[in-house]
């Protein structure tokens, strides 16, 4: 069992540089988990400066992954993520530990530059 963790400074998720340093992104093996601080994106802004990469769950899903657990939600992509893993056939899992969830939660926020890209307490 391999294992990634998501970060967004500078709006740049880990999950697209991990892929592509792997080498072929089709070399993820059937039981890999990937673990993440907050919820894969299911959607990218238009025009924003991550848009070239593609949202997180299309690239996670499109390289093979089939479990996810994350530990805070992303509620501006919740849905579109867990229908994409849903069409996929592939787990999206929350942790639920309250604690955890928190400490995730602050240590998103503190990568953030603008408040509203703050995820909710």
């Amino acid at each position: 069992m391999r294992s990634a963790t998501s970060s967004r400074r500078s709006n740049i998720s880990l999950e697209s540089p991990l892929l592509l340093a792997r080498g072929d992104v089709n070399s993820v093996l059937p039981d890999d988990i990937v673990y993440t601080t907050v919820e894969p994106c299911g959607k990218r802004t238009p025009g924003g400066q991550g848009e070239y990469m593609g949202d997180c769950t299309t690239n996670l899903i499109d390289a093979g992954v089939r479990y996810v657990v994350y530990a805070a939600p992303d509620p501006d992509a919740s849905a579109q993520t867990r229908y994409k893993f849903e069409q996929a056939g592939s787990s999206l899992r929350q942790v639920n530990d309250p604690h955890i969830i928190r400490q995730a939660i602050t240590l998103f926020n503190s990568t953030v530059t603008s408040s509203s890209d703050a995820l909710p307490q």
